[in-house]
């Protein structure tokens, strides 16, 4: 199967650098798969899973919003975050997830909505993606 470059960058490192068969991010419009040689393209990602398929293994990564470009067979994504399931911290989500769901069940004058479902969202995804949930 042919392969293309994925770089998947966040602000503070690069979380993945390599060769691969296949792509799948949570595009705003739902998943988008990317493939060798695909056309050019540039979209917004939000947060979710990527897929990541090299060598018959596939892997799972969690990630917050960002940007995919694609082009030259090459794909980057820049992403706010992007966590590998063993890195992710499982009673930091739960916390979270206890936090986001008390913010939306009892709003205090001023809370922005949007951003506690955002949270919410993040921690629920860390757990999907830690094999948790």
């Amino acid at each position: 199967m042919k392969e293309f470059r994925l770089e998947i960058v966040t602000p503070d490192k690069t979380v993945y650098s390599g060769e691969v068969e296949s792509l799948i991010v949570p595009a705003y419009d739902g998943y988008l798969g990317v493939m060798a040689n695909h056309a050019p393209l540039l979209c917004t990602i939000k947060t979710g899973i990527v897929f990541i398929k090299k060598e018959k293994t596939e892997e799972l990564l969690c990630t917050g919003g960002g940007f995919l470009e694609t082009a030259k067979n090459k794909t980057t994504l820049l992403v706010d975050s992007c966590e590998k399931p063993g890195e992710i911290d499982l009673q930091r989500a739960q916390e979270a997830i206890t936090r986001a769901k008390d913010r939306l069940k009892a709003p205090k004058p001023g809370l922005d909505i949007d951003r506690a479902q955002a949270a919410l969202s993040r921690a629920m995804n860390r757990l999907k993606v830690s094999g948790k949930a």
